[in-house]
């Protein structure tokens, strides 16, 4: 009976330190997957980062995902420098770049290692031509000797004939007609012009496209997010932070909010061609709001 009892005693210590390797062994398991987990940071630092400069002619849209319906982040001028991690293994179209502590992605097509150059042209020096003026020389001439010229013959006129006497005839009495009064010049009020009350917000980069398919894409000839179809001179793109029908006033034109397409801080503003929207290029202005 007590041989029973040892060997049952013996068995349940066995399961215990059995069952205790177990546990043991299965905590430092998820310890060392714990500890093998790699952030994006540490991923990013261990492979490093390029510079690559923003090589597009207008503003180059950064945006969360890799996809054109992935929100914007924000949009950036050309020839700024980024921070390029790799292509995106999915769609060789877009370029993962680290920005603002976290990954981002870009059209590959815009970004590129070295900036764009602006040649500037020189205009060659005018040299200035000097007109050289002959010398006059004056050559003295002899002085030939006086003459007295002759006198010319004394011609008589003939005597007038005597004038008859006649009355004089009375002069027509002038009658004196009173002058017309000047008409009085209409009065003409001038137009009372009222500016719209306003409320500065700060300085925005200001940006343009149109409606080809290099500046909207899919949606290049539709209508605007708004559903209003864009007009020059009157549409803008901003956003989240503005809401559709709300007046902006840059440089003197008040404009309004009926597109998306561009992150808070930066307005796009509509034009009829795309070369009109290069030549406007971009620049930073203030906005006020209006009403």
């Amino acid at each position: 009976m007590n041989k029973l009892k040892t060997v049952g005693l013996v068995s349940l210590i066995t399961s215990l330190i059995f069952c205790s390797s177990t546990v043991y062994a299965k905590e430092q398991e998820k310890k060392e997957e714990k500890d093998n987990v790699v952030t994006m940071e540490e991923l990013v630092e261990r492979q490093g980062t390029s510079s690559k400069y923003v090589v597009s002619e207008i503003s180059l849209n950064i945006h969360e995902l890799p996809s054109e319906e992935g929100d914007i982040a924000v949009s950036v001028a050309p020839g700024t420098e980024l921070k390029f991690f790799k292509d995106y293994p999915l769609d060789k179209n877009w370029s993962a770049i680290w920005y603002g502590d976290d990954i981002k992605y870009v059209y590959s097509n815009f970004i590129a290692e070295e900036a764009a150059e602006t040649v500037i042209k020189q205009e060659a020096p005018v040299e200035e031509v000097v007109e050289s003026v002959p010398e006059v020389v004056i050559i003295p001439q002899e002085e030939e000797p006086y003459v007295e010229p002759e006198p010319e013959p004394v011609q008589e006129e003939p005597a007038a004939e005597p004038v008859p006497e006649t009355e004089p005839s009375p002069e027509p009495e002038v009658v004196e007609e009173p002058a017309p009064e000047p008409e009085p010049e209409p009065v003409v009020e001038e137009p009372v012009y009222e500016e719209p009350s306003s409320t500065y917000l700060g300085s925005y980069c200001i940006t343009h496209y149109c409606n080809c398919s290099a500046c909207c894409g899919q949606w290049a000839g539709g209508g605007t997010a708004s559903g209003a179809y864009p007009t020059a001179w009157h549409t803008i793109a901003t956003g989240s932070e503005f809401a559709f029908g709300t007046q902006l006033m840059i440089n003197g034109t008040v404009y309004t909010v009926e597109d998306r397409g561009v992150g808070n801080g930066c307005i796009d503003i509509y034009c009829d061609s795309h070369d009109e929207a290069l030549s406007r290029g971009m620049f930073y202005a203030d906005v006020y709001l209006v009403g």
